[in-house]
């Protein structure tokens, strides 16, 4: 785009998405939610005057607020293919983004995309590449959620970028690989179109049209649940098993003899997401259970309950026990029903059965081990999943992974 400043805005572009955060200074209270704006020259503000207070990742900051930081990672003329005449994919920008350790990523890619010699030869590869990068930002350490958007409307043909294929094809394309990679898709199509006054140049939206991508943005990362106005958070996740077993491993209840257990993410079976933690718990040889164990440090005070999700068409109860800090083991059971996936919300800490340790009934404080037990020591062999473990607060801790 914008081929009468290509120097200039390509230079810009290279540099200034490392510098262009917002706010530049880190607000009180500890590390702030990050949200990294990849894109092109919409997302850099070309054409935009001052573009460092207008563009529309610093008027999502503003919107935001103090606790968050917003980088814009735009770099001008560049396409979401990797074999386009200008991708994304070769960028420092690109790497600066991931760097950035973002909470939310925000990709607008896509315009330049429909070129007539970027779209008629690798249009097939766009939805792949796309997923792609979807998949390098999702497995930064800091598990960013991803929102991905259908291009704004194109008021003219300029640099041969073609409405018509963003409206039936790219917009179609993007909505399709957001589904299919588990991100939101942000609709600027939708919000834009029949809105050619807010264009500078009928391609490259001004002040107050970046104004409303910012909030179509803003509205996105609440509904998805990642903005901290929508996602205060309230619990800790001690499981969802999306990317591997969350530490949780298995006890097989040495002092019965004969137990022997499988221990695997499952992703054929999920109460959320896309998959949960399999145990096999094998009795035949032996043994009376095994149980599923997560080390925990929960302060008194700190939690409210436990939250999760269970099923098994092969035992019709188990057993949840919490470890306390004398070693004093509380037990208590918990019916199945069906072989369906069953809420289970545990309110209490302090079992039926106790044992080992303080022996007094109480719960002393921190809770070491959350352990779910499976058997009964008929020699049986069973099957038994769980999802989406959490622990809801009951305020907020000054540490812990959410």
């Amino acid at each position: 785009m914008r081929a009468r400043t290509s120097m200039f805005s390509l230079l810009g572009a290279l540099i200034l998405p490392c510098l262009a955060v917002w706010p530049a200074e880190t607000p009180p209270g500890g590390k702030p939610e990050r949200i990294a704006c990849v894109g092109d020259s919409i997302t850099f503000g070309d054409g935009i005057v001052d573009r460092d207070h207008n563009s529309y990742p610093a008027q999502l900051a503003k919107l935001l607020g103090p606790n968050w930081r917003v980088g814009n990672f735009g770099v001008c003329g560049t396409t979401l293919l990797n074999h386009g005449h200008h991708p994304y994919w070769g960028e420092p920008a690109l790497r600066a983004a991931q760097e950035f350790e973002p909470s939310v990523v925000v990709i607008a890619l896509g315009t330049n995309d429909s070129m007539p010699q970027n779209w008629k030869t690798h249009k097939n590869e766009f939805q792949t590449d796309y997923a792609n990068l979807i998949a390098r930002f999702k497995a930064l350490k800091s598990k960013p959620a991803v929102l991905v958007c259908v291009p704004p409307p194109a008021y003219s043909s300029q640099w041969g970028i073609s409405d018509e294929v963003i409206r039936l094809e790219i917009g179609p394309a993007v909505r399709s690989v957001a589904q299919k990679a588990g991100a939101a898709a942000v609709d600027l199509y939708t919000a834009l179109v029949g809105k050619g006054s807010l264009f500078s140049d009928t391609i490259h939206p001004n002040k107050e049209g970046a104004r409303l991508i910012a909030e179509t943005v803003l509205a996105a990362v609440r509904a998805h649940g990642a903005a901290k106005e929508a996602a205060a958070a309230d619990s800790i996740d001690l499981g969802n098993f999306e990317k591997g077993l969350d530490e949780w491993y298995t006890y097989l209840g040495y002092e019965f003899p004969g137990a022997s257990a499988e221990l695997a993410r499952d992703e054929t079976q999920a109460a959320e997401g896309k998959a949960s933690l399999k145990l096999i718990a094998d009795l035949t040889a032996g043994g009376k259970y095994v149980a599923l164990c997560r080390n925990l440090d929960v302060k008194e005070g700190q939690v409210k309950a436990v939250k999760f999700s269970a099923r098994s068409s092969d035992v019709p109860s188990f057993s949840v026990r919490f470890v306390d800090a004398t070693e004093q083991v509380h037990q208590q059971p918990v019916k199945l029903e069906g072989g369906e996936w069953n809420k289970i919300t545990i309110t209490k800490f302090e079992g039926e059965a106790h044992w080992n340790g303080a022996d007094d009934g109480q719960v002393h404080y921190p809770l070491k081990m959350m352990q779910i037990c499976v058997g009964g020591g008929d020699g049986s062999k069973a099957q038994f999943w769980i999802d989406d473990v959490r622990l809801l607060l009951a305020e907020l801790p000054n540490t812990g992974k959410r």
